[in-house]
């Protein structure tokens, strides 16, 4: 990320925070109580204080508690109050056994299959890489995924029922635009083997005698391109680039889920 980028994404985190801050005031409310109140966890407030984007979704739900907007939150917009709504005409829904007969499956459909239950794992911006090419040193953008760090639990999608092998991200960052966006939700498999094409989660581990741990200290959200013994070569899109990870580096490799994937189809 640029210097430029960078300050661009800390002077509108810092305008989100100010907001925030400025409404919780107004309304005499703590960021926990709000938080609660728009999506169930008491920390989606003090996430957001910490760099951490959340999706759109729940931007929408933190702004309508706060009786303001999203675009107001963000800096896009000078007016803090909530716009009024108009409201939809009335719709005479069909009864259930209306629907049951258009929909039989809806009968037999096992919503316990299909729980709230994938976890999702915190997200936030990491520190750049950089790679020097043609003489050219290229910005790689990296991602700070905690295992531990359970943000909220999603409903399974239908083709992913009864998978104990899945979990969540918010993407954060704009370098696989128009891919994924800052605060889409992507679902992760870790059973199946990424192939060439895939959008993948790398965990880089320091090689063995760097500072002596090995342990996990980035992680990447990309494509990969190419896979052999020695390397694998991934590509991002924004900055456009090219590159090659040895493969002894790579601790492992998680496979981002497609919609077919999701659908079951």
């Amino acid at each position: 990320m640029t210097a430029r980028k960078s300050a661009i994404n800390a002077g509108m985190s810092d305008t989100l925070n100010d907001r925030i801050k400025e409404r919780l005031e107004l309304i005499k409310r703590s960021a926990s109580n709000v938080s609660k109140a728009a999506t169930g966890n008491e920390d989606a407030i003090r996430r957001i204080y910490r760099g951490h984007m959340p999706s759109g979704e729940r931007m929408e739900m933190i702004a309508r508690e706060l009786g303001t907007t999203v675009a107001w939150l963000l800096g896009k917009d000078d007016q803090p109050a909530k716009p009024e709504l108009s409201l939809p005409q009335p719709y005479d829904f069909p009864t259930f056994s209306e629907a049951e007969r258009a929909i039989p499956e809806m009968a037999t459909f096992d919503k316990l299959k299909l729980g709230k239950d994938v976890p999702v794992l915190g997200t936030a911006m990491g520190s750049d890489m950089h790679f020097d090419e043609d003489g050219l040193s290229k910005i790689v953008e990296m991602t700070e995924i905690d295992e531990n760090d359970v943000i909220d639990y999603v409903r399974r999608p239908a083709g992913v029922a009864g998978r104990k092998d899945i979990y969540a991200i918010y993407h954060t960052g704009i370098s696989m635009q128009p891919r994924f966006f800052p605060g889409w939700l992507s679902f992760v498999e870790t059973r199946r083997e990424p192939s060439i094409g895939d959008a993948v989660i790398v965990q880089v581990a320091r090689p063995e005698g760097d500072e002596g741990d090995g342990r996990i200290y980035s992680v990447l959200v990309k494509t990969l391109l190419k896979r052999t013994q020695e390397y694998i070569e991934l590509e991002q899109y924004n900055p456009p680039i090219v590159f090659r990870l040895p493969a002894k580096s790579v601790h492992r490799m998680h496979r981002i889920m497609e919609n077919n994937d999701l659908y079951g189809l």
